[in-house]
């Protein structure tokens, strides 16, 4: 506690801030020595230890001295500083503590894992929400911490170029500014308590004077009636005295009614200011978003609410003071019984601690509406439930967007999972198409098993296609963007599409007068616009219309005024409407899950929407829905607008001089399937293979045999060393090294003839022999870049 030295009789606002920050601030100086060390033993495994411990030491340095200005204001040491010298060297030592948290930016390189950095964010995140309760007494004391504290490391998010971190960023900037706003109204909440209990102490003092000078009149009174006992005692004897005496008292007599006036005026200024303080109580839970009340438990009434109260019921305050259990009507029937029991159980039997109740009402509107709701018992000198207080809100926006989050987070692990299981299958894949085209060369064209080999390699096909689903879905499919005429792929499909919808549904082309042109893979735009008619036409199975449409929109109509700093200034916007039964809220909300699926078993895989909208987010877009059953749907494709490509002559297509290879090939493959494979192709079309399991086995084997090979046949995708850097490596010895990728998929795949890279393309999993025959035909014979 504070030392009596640091208690004013009468304290200014100020002083009275110093005290109650020193009060708080021990818990702060505690909660980040903690954390500090925390977050060092976390992070001791993936950071060097030398700028770690040096980190950690300078945060316990400063946190001593923060504990030592703590003690020394509490011993009031040394006595000549004022409370402006104290929150001063607290607000020194206060940002010395934000700019050392800041500066554990410093650990979040692009070595550590994510789980690390993570961690790392929460304990900032932690100490930055932790700062308000503690130090949002003196604001600019809490923003010379926050502020240090966060942009270093908001910088890092902004400026690392990853979308997770961009993502993380702007999160963080709204955690940013919701603190700094909560600390602001902490702070005017704080100060307008301390003005409230600064002008009581006044008053409190302003009426024990009053009463002090009240009891000296009564004790002048009764000496006064002791002094007239004597008077009349003597009033035989000294009548004319007595006179005199009387003349006297009755002077004394108009002295003290003059008091008595001034303490009536007194009185009066004092009950103007009880009335002034109501006033600003009620400007403060008057302009709450929370809705405030107040009630007496026996028996049961309603004395206060304020309008935030009103707003959040429907009703107004008239209603609850007329029956004080109306609330009770409105609580949604599912949660009417248990709210009511365990808010007479709480009234009856109190435990002391405040009650959280969180139920859903339905307003007299229809209204849906979530409430949390917090209520404080009162009790008597008797310790007997005296009055009930509580703070209603409206937590309906706060749930849909939880709703929402996990709703995100869903569809992100399944996507990783569909991602994760298409790569494994494209190696499966590859492998029963490779040895299915093998055995039919192999075969005669008369024999009995040439038709189940068809079969098999047929069957192989569908899952191929089956698996690009999956991974367009997963938004790890390895896509071809050119620039199209949108309007060109629309008309080329219209044939396709009349004979595939049937003649019962009418086609309806809206499309803009002038072309549009985006950046998209040519097939998969194809397959969003045939996904989208064919959901289409199975909500519409008696007939209807099917309306296509285009229009070129801005970037504020895609995502809104907030979202500036992206890159296309334009987007063409692609609507196919239907005007079939329509989609329910509930099947709305799942419409673009992987395997949702409304139709009957066997009509349907579930992966149509959620391929539409795996293809249409890797292109750089978004897709929305608008339905309601019986108004027919609308699929809504924004796609970013680029500028149309100049008219070149198409490349002459060269047949290589001979068809049988004589190159020396390495090839690098981690499936042990695939890689035997690929060797068989490659040595029946007279090729040299020399073969290794990893990259590290590659350079083992260039290095102990002194090989030298034309191409490098390399997986992008493999435990420890990925084809990227092999590839890297050895160009460090072949400089006119050819390379040719292959995989399933690839987070980051490489970019065909890059310059920086050397002569460079990619084969897509699962492939023929054909075509890896013809891809390697490829890039031996062409020109290597200079």
């Amino acid at each position: 506690m504070d030392r009596p030295s640091h208690t004013d009789p009468a304290p200014d606002l100020h002083t009275l801030q110093v005290q109650v920050l020193y009060r708080n601030m021990p818990t702060g100086v505690l909660a980040s020595a903690i954390n500090a060390a925390v977050l060092a033993a976390v992070e001791w495994s993936v950071v060097p230890h030398t700028p770690l411990l040096l980190w950690v030491v300078g945060l316990w340095m400063v946190a001593a001295a923060r504990a030592l200005l703590i003690v020394n204001y509490r011993r009031a040491l040394p006595v000549c500083w004022s409370s402006a010298d104290w929150h001063r060297w607290m607000l020194v030592t206060t940002s010395m503590a934000g700019f050392g948290w800041g500066s554990s930016v410093y650990f979040l390189t692009l070595d550590i894992p994510l789980p690390y950095e993570l961690v790392q964010l929460f304990v900032l995140g932690g100490m930055t929400a932790g700062a308000v309760s503690v130090l949002s007494v003196s604001f600019p004391l809490f923003l010379w911490y926050a502020v240090p504290l966060t942009l270093p490391i908001l910088g890092h998010l902004f400026l690392s170029g990853h979308e997770f971190h961009l993502i993380m960023g702007g999160m963080g900037v709204l955690f940013l500014l919701a603190t700094i706003h909560s600390a602001w109204n902490f702070n005017r909440v704080l100060l307008s308590s301390m003005r409230l209990q600064l002008e009581k102490v006044a008053l409190a003092r302003s009426l024990t004077t009053r009463t002090e000078a009240v009891e000296r009149l009564n004790q002048d009174i009764t000496k006064e009636i002791h002094d007239r006992r004597v008077i009349e005692e003597q009033l035989r004897t000294a009548q004319t005295d007595l006179e005199q005496r009387i003349t006297e008292r009755t002077a004394d007599l108009a002295q003290a009614n003059a008091r008595l006036q001034n303490e009536v005026r007194e009185h009066r200024r004092t009950e103007g200011a009880r009335l002034s303080s109501e006033k600003r109580f009620n400007y403060l839970t008057d302009n709450l978003n929370q809705g405030v009340w107040f009630a007496q438990a026996n028996p049961p009434q309603v004395l206060y609410v304020n309008p935030a109260f009103e707003r959040i019921w429907g009703l107004p305050a008239a209603r609850f003071y007329e029956n004080p259990k109306l609330w009770r009507d409105f609580i949604h029937p599912d949660h009417q019984q248990v709210v009511s029991e365990v808010y007479d159980a709480e009234i009856a039997n109190p435990t002391g601690r405040d009650l959280h109740l969180l139920y859903r009402i339905v307003r007299p509107d229809g209204q849906v509406r979530w409430i949390h709701d917090r209520m404080v018992i009162h009790h008597t000198a008797t310790g007997e439930v005296d009055s009930l207080s509580g703070i209603t809100e409206d937590i309906t926006e706060a749930r849909e967007l939880e709703d929402q989050l996990r709703q995100a987070q869903k569809m992100e692990a399944v996507g990783r999972l569909a991602g994760g299981v298409a790569h494994d299958f494209n190696n499966v894949m590859t492998v029963i198409l490779g040895y299915s085209a093998v055995l039919l060369q192999e075969l005669s064209q008369n024999s009995s098993a040439r038709y189940f080999v068809q079969e098999i390699q047929r069957a192989g096909e569908r899952c191929a296609a089956l698996t690009g689903q999956l991974l367009a879905f997963s938004r790890k499919q390895m896509l071809h963007p050119v620039s199209l005429d949108l309007h060109r792929v629309i008309r080329d499909l219209m044939a396709l599409l009349k004979s595939l919808i049937g003649e019962h549904i009418s086609i309806v082309l809206q499309l803009d007068p002038l072309p549009l042109w985006v950046k998209a893979d040519a097939v998969q735009l194809e397959q969003v616009l045939l996904n989208l008619a064919v959901n289409a036409r199975d909500a519409m199975p008696h007939g209807g219309t099917l309306t296509i449409d285009t229009r070129q929109v801005s970037r504020e109509a895609v995502w809104g005024s907030d979202h500036d700093t992206r890159t296309a200034r334009t987007y063409v916007r692609l609507r196919v409407h239907d005007t079939g039964t329509g989609i329910d809220p509930a099947t709305k909300a799942k419409i673009f899950e992987p395997f949702f699926t409304t139709k009957p078993p066997g009509r349907g895989t579930g992966l149509g929407l959620s391929t539409v909208y795996g293809i249409v987010h890797q292109s750089g877009g978004t897709i929305t829905v608008e339905s309601a059953v019986g108004q027919g749907t609308t699929m809504t494709v924004f796609l970013p607008e680029v500028v149309p490509p100049l008219t070149a002559l198409p490349p002459v297509q060269s047949e290589p001089a001979h068809t049988t290879g004589t190159e020396i090939i390495l090839l690098v493959e981690d499936e042990p399937a695939v890689r035997l494979l690929t060797q068989h192709i490659l040595r029946t079309h007279g090729y040299t293979v020399h073969e290794a399991e990893d990259g590290f086995q590659a350079l083992d084997l260039i290095r102990r045999n002194a090989l030298h090979i034309d191409l490098l046949l390399t997986d992008l995708v493999m435990p420890g060393m990925n084809g990227k850097e092999l590839a890297m490596r050895l160009r460090s010895h072949f400089a006119e090294l050819k390379v040719l990728y292959m995989s399933g998929y690839s987070d980051n795949p490489p970019v065909t003839g890059d310059e920086a890279q050397g002569h460079t393309t990619f084969l897509q999993k699962p492939f023929s022999p054909e075509d890896l025959i013809r891809m390697v035909r490829e890039i031996l014979h062409s020109v290597s870049p200079a």
